[in-house]
């Protein structure tokens, strides 16, 4: 035990060395370091009085400064403080360019009070001729936006100024005197300066816990150089530190003087005074921007008139900070704004605050705030901020009671407004009943609501586009609104809104008034996130209309529209949207239209979409799920649609419906916005089912106009269409007048189809109408009644076109069908010119092309066609088979049985029978060159397979008139009439039973055979134009005999003869139709024989040969007959000779007349007669030149013309 006891006690004495000799270490080296400090301390200022280390405070000063530094003399020591003499700052960057200091003197001290054992710094501080020149330094960074409202940071501003408190340790005593100053600041953009000179400044404190402050700033400046005014600022504080030696700014008293270019300002007390802090400040505008000008960034405005601020601030009993402002403007206003031409008119300004800061609660409050414009603006406000040096502030504000004159208003910011703002006229007022708004915590999180914001609009006049606007007696309002904040941002906005009028008028052609208007909408906005652009709507909006007049025509009472619509923003711009409903409906829908009156009622309509995509812009194709609309208005107007829109690959718009129209009470109320003079009555129907894929494409430009159809076409994807109407009345205005068709119905309906893509587009339909009116020319005359007319087509693969039309018009008893089949369509697409001539088109298509006219007239005779009276039936027909470049044929046909026809005027025919045929074919050639050498056209082409005649027509019609052309084909072609009747002069001529077989052939016209009982007797004849020759050839015969000369042969001034006998014999003649009169006359060959004949009628025929009597046998003849009978007579002429020899009969006894014998026809007085009857044949050459023809010719210009291809030679 003993041992271990001397162990422990050895153990801790050779410790407690140990731990002597470390305090002992560390002392010493403590003690040697505050020594050297101490040391340091006392020789500094003999360091830095030394020139080395002068330059190296030179040099440090400059790279801070970035200028040049300079003094010539500066002196540091503790017991005479700092001494600077000479000090230059050279040229550097702004906004100090350069700066001169001739001396500087410091001297600190310390010092201790006797009475109160408190130790005293003291620092005197003098500046002797100070000269510096300021430009403006580059732009300063754009600070970041405060986080905190305007309230929170007024309302913490004054709680910590009631909380402010620093501990005093020692007093001091300040002493600065700086004298005299001079300032030189000028911008060189705007070369605006302005000069500080003869400047002074002073401070005084003598005692910081005892004696007051005092401070003081006098001088003089000048702006551009103008006159020096003078500057003064004096400030004296007292009890700044408390008894407690802390400093304590609310408990000081202040007292405050300022003079300045413009700026008067004086405050005495304090706020823990009895009599509180008065201050006064006074701003004379004018003079104030004067003043400020050359620091302007850009020029300022000229503003006129004065600003007054009164404040007063004291604490109650409870310690609470009472603040009370008042700001009053004095005929405030703007002579120029920079950028203007006009300027903002004089205006005052009354503006009041209260404050009231309960330190206990730790809230402010803004008590009676209002501003006060007279004429302007009223409008009153209060606000509580409770904690608002904590996180957990709150903050409630109201503004509530606010008007605004909206017509001063304008005129106030005129010079701001847009120089084309249409408004013209505004009178009325701004009102909100309350606002509220409610903030809490670091992230502004709160409420915004909004109470009746209402304009009141008694006269409003806006000038638009099409037409000036007048209303009156409008009203909008806010009636609530509701916005949850979270950090300052909406995440909800809830809203209702209302509006009415009681008049609005918007001129123009057609002038439109709305009488009593009202509605309202109700808007939710929620997920709403800013910075996302992502939103979601729900808006629901009625609006209700009293009257609405269109003009004197069209008048709407009770209109009433109801909207509901849905939408989502999501970010980068897409939008879904949702039209639950979109209802408009009226109680009645008026309309007055020359004279009369029509009311539909009531008006419904209604639309509705879903599933409706926007998708960025760039970014994708709109699509539209599904859309319908119905309306409906009365038992007028029904329509019934829907619609959709496509969007993923290819995108594909479709629409669907069917409308229903009453047109005769529709159209009085539609026909103000339809062209003058249309008009339409009856019922019309349409439905439609239509797709095309989008977007449209760009048509390339093209010449050909097929191309550009079936490219116009292949935008469809799909399309039917089709239209009924039933007795409706249409009338249409044209140039001329006005087309007018009654009883226009279709049977059953008009279709139009394209199903799809390659598929035939087909088109089918007919119409009935009960009469058609107003057509030019000679069909406006023709009593249009009764007809209908059907449509069949299809255009196949634009290869083939079949096309058939019927037409029957009962009024007129005729019927008319025609059929077309053309095929090779496609070739014309390869043109480029896309010049469809008719050259082209004999060169391109295959054609089959039938027309066929039928008319059946009733038995007894009406005016049909131009006064001319029709009966019976007539037929004719048509069928033109074209092979492309190789061959043109052409048939036609005409029957007629039993047919009359009369004008009214002497000419009539009664019981016609014919039977016609023509059947042409023409080869297709080609012209080469300038001569007459033609090659077939079908050299220089493949030519393929013909398209096939059709077949079968559509309907038994068409199919029996192709089985009656086919048997024609070899019938003769026979005319027969029962009885004619004609005016020869002024004598009538009655025929009947006349026949007659007509010769239609390439080498041959004429008649082969005619047989008629006319003038008493019978006449057969026969008579042909050889087409063969060259120069065409007349040779016909003619047999007459028992005719009445006195029916044929009228005498002058209408007189009957009598006593002449009758007439019998036998013509024949032979004649070139030359158009020179010698080689008609010289080849003309003639024979008549006469076997019963009066001599007075050949007495006059010879006279007319010789009527000046200068041919003595024709004389001699004339003589003869006086006193004889004319047995017979026989007339022949060859190679323009004639002959006439015959035999008379004088009392019973036969004597041979004088004969003639080779009298030159070329020397009788007949060449007038002649001249008639050379251009009448050169007429009829053109003519016959046609009917021989058997090519058709197209020259070098395209010009289709019809040749022969080689002429007989004599």
């Amino acid at each position: 035990m003993g041992l271990l006891l001397m162990r422990r006690r050895l153990l801790a004495y050779i410790s407690t060395l140990r731990v002597r000799r470390v305090i002992f270490v560390g002392c010493t080296l403590a003690l040697s370091a505050v020594l050297l400090l101490v040391l340091l301390v006392a020789s500094l200022p003999a360091l830095l009085s030394t020139a080395p280390a002068q330059s190296l405070l030179r040099l440090g000063i400059s790279k801070a400064l970035k200028k040049p530094v300079s003094w010539s003399d500066f002196q540091v020591s503790w017991s005479d403080g700092i001494a600077l003499t000479g000090l230059v700052l050279g040229d550097g960057p702004p906004p100090l360019l350069h700066a001169s200091l001739q001396q500087l003197k410091l001297e600190p001290g310390l010092s201790r009070d006797q009475a109160t054992r408190r130790w005293c710094v003291s620092v005197d501080l003098k500046v002797k001729k100070l000269e510096a020149e300021l430009a403006p330094g580059p732009p300063k960074p754009p600070e970041a936006k405060p986080l905190k409202d305007p309230l929170t940071r007024i309302a913490e501003g004054v709680q910590k100024f009631q909380s402010l408190e620093w501990p005093l340790p020692v007093d001091l005593r300040l002493s600065a005197d700086a004298t005299p100053m001079k300032i030189y600041y000028a911008d060189p953009v705007s070369k605006r300066e302005l000069l500080l000179s003869d400047f002074s400044f002073g401070l005084a404190a003598p005692s910081l816990s005892k004696l007051p402050i005092r401070s003081s700033i006098a001088g003089k400046v000048a702006v551009d150089g103008g006159k020096p005014q003078p500057v003064s600022l004096g400030i004296e504080v007292a009890d700044l530190v408390t008894a407690s030696y802390s400093i304590k700014p609310s408990a000081a008293s202040l007292t405050a003087r300022a003079d300045l270019p413009g700026v008067a300002l004086s405050a005495a007390g304090g706020v823990t005074r009895p009599e509180g802090l008065k201050a006064n400040l006074a701003l004379s505008l004018p003079e104030l921007a004067r003043l400020a000008a050359p620091f302007a960034k850009k020029p300022l405005p000229e503003p006129a008139g004065k600003l007054a601020l009164d404040l007063t601030a004291r604490t109650d009993r409870t310690g609470d900070l009472r603040v009370a402002l008042a700001l009053d403007g004095d005929r405030l206003a703007v002579g120029r704004l920079p950028g203007r031409k006009a300027g903002l008119a004089p205006l005052d300004l009354h503006l009041r605050q209260k404050l009231v800061s309960n330190h206990e609660r730790q809230q402010v409050s803004f008590d009676e705030g209002s501003l006060t414009s007279p004429g302007l603006i009223t409008a009153s406000w209060h606000a509580l901020v409770d904690r608002p040096t904590e996180k957990s502030r709150s903050v409630a504000a109201q503004l509530g009671s606010l008007r605004l004159d909206l017509g001063r208003a304008r005129q106030v910011a005129a010079p701001f407004l847009p120089k084309n703002l249409p408004l013209r006229e505004l009178q009325g007022t701004a009102s909100l009943a309350r606002l509220n708004a409610r903030l809490q915590g670091p992230g502004n999180d709160g409420t915004i609501q909004i109470e009746k914001l209402a304009f009141d609009l008694p006269r409003l006049q806006l000038a638009l586009a099409g037409g000036p606007l007048q209303g009156e007696g409008l009203a909008l309002s806010i009636d609530k609104g509701t916005v949850p904040l979270k950090k300052m941002k909406p995440v909800r906005v809830a809203a209702d809104l209302s509006w009415s009028g009681r008049r609005v008028d918007v001129a123009g052609k057609k002038p439109v008034r709305i009488d009593g208007m009202k509605g309202g909408l109700s808007l939710v906005l929620t997920e709403i996130d800013l910075k996302g652009k992502r939103a979601l709507v729900d808006a629901r909006q009625q609006l209700e209309l009293e009257r609405v007049g269109v003009g004197s025509e069209l008048a709407l009472e009770q209109l009433r529209e109801d909207l509901e619509l849905k939408a989502r923003a999501f970010t980068g711009g897409a939008l879904d949207l949702a039209l639950p409903a979109l209802q408009l409906s009226a109680r009645s829908v008026q309309a007055h239209q020359q004279g009369k009156d029509v009311t539909l009622q009531p008006f419904n309509a209604r639309l509705t979409a879903e599933g409706v995509h926007l998708p960025p812009k760039g970014q994708g194709t709109p699509t539209v799920q599904r859309a319908t609309c119905s309306l409906s208005a009365s038992d007028a107007l029904a329509l019934e649609a829907e619609a959709a829109l496509t969007g993923q690959g290819r995108q594909l718009a479709a629409s669907k419906g069917n409308l229903r129209l009453d047109l005769r009470r529709l159209m009085p109320v539609a026909r103000p916005f339809l062209p003058a003079g249309l008009d339409a009555a009856g019922l019309a129907a349409a439905s439609w089912d239509v797709a095309a894929p989008l977007p449209v494409a760009r048509l390339p430009k093209e010449e050909n106009p097929l191309r550009k159809a079936k490219g116009s076409l292949a935008l469809l994807d799909r399309a039917e269409m089709a239209l009924t109407l039933n007795d409706l009345d249409l009338r249409l205005p044209n140039a001329q007048g006005t087309y007018r068709v009654h009883g226009l119905t279709t049977a059953p309906q008009l279709r139009l189809a394209l199903p799809h893509p390659g598929e035939p587009l087909s088109v089918d339909g007919g119409f009935r109408f009960a009469s058609l009116d107003g057509l030019s020319g000679t069909a406006g005359t023709l009593p249009l009644q009764s007809g209908t007319m059907t449509l069949q087509g299809e255009l196949a693969g634009w290869k083939e076109l079949r096309l058939t039309e019927e037409l029957k018009v009962a009024s007129l008893g005729l019927s008319q069908i025609a059929d077309v089949t053309v095929g090779r369509i496609d070739a014309l697409l390869e043109d480029q010119g896309g010049k469809f001539d008719a050259a082209t088109l004999l060169k391109r298509l295959d054609a089959t092309m039938f027309a066929h006219l039928e008319g059946n007239f009733p038995a007894e005779a009406k005016k049909v066609l131009a006064g001319w009276q029709l009966a019976g039936n007539v037929s004719a027909g048509a069928r033109v088979d074209l092979t492309a470049a190789r061959e043109l044929r052409v048939r036609g046909y005409s029957k007629c049985r039993d047919f009359g026809v009369a004008d009214g005027k002497g000419l009539a025919a009664s019981g016609v029978r014919a039977d016609l045929l023509l059947d042409r074919s023409y080869a297709l050639a080609q012209a080469q060159g300038k001569g007459e050498e033609w090659v077939p056209l079908s050299t220089g082409l493949v030519r393929p397979a013909p398209v096939a005649p059709l077949g079968a027509a559509n309907s038994d019609l068409a199919a029996r008139i192709y089985e009656d052309l086919r048997g024609l084909m070899g019938a003769p072609r026979k005319i027969g009439v029962h009885r004619a009747s004609f005016k020869s002069g002024a004598v009538p001529i009655d025929a009947s039973a006349l026949e007659a077989d007509l010769l239609l052939e390439p080498e041959a016209l004429g008649v082969s055979f005619f047989q008629a009982e006319v003038g008493g007797g019978t006449v057969r004849a026969r008579g042909l134009i050889d087409l063969s020759r060259e120069v065409p050839v007349l040779s016909t015969y003619c047999y007459f005999s028992k005719l009445d000369p006195v029916l044929l042969f009228p005498a002058a001034g209408g007189q009957r003869p009598g006593g002449e006998g009758e007439l019998t014999g036998e013509l024949s003649l032979s004649a070139p139709l030359a158009t020179e009169q010698r080689a008609l006359l010289e080849g003309m060959r003639l024979n008549l024989n006469l076997r019963r004949f009066s001599s007075r009628i050949l007495d006059r025929a010879l006279f007319a040969l010789d009527p000046y009597q200068r041919n003595e046998k024709i004389v001699a003849q004339r003589k003869s007959l006086q006193s004889a009978d004319l047995k017979g007579l026989r007339v022949s002429a060859v190679d323009g000779a004639l002959d006439c020899e015959g035999e008379l009969t004088v009392k019973g006894i036969d004597i041979a007349i004088p004969r003639i014998e080779r009298l030159r026809l070329s020397e009788l007085p007949i060449q007038n007669e002649l001249k008639r009857l050379l251009v009448s044949i050169a007429s009829s050459r053109t003519l016959l030149d046609l009917v021989r023809s058997d090519t058709l010719v197209i020259d070098e210009k395209g010009k289709p013309s019809l040749k022969r291809r080689s002429n007989a030679k004599n």
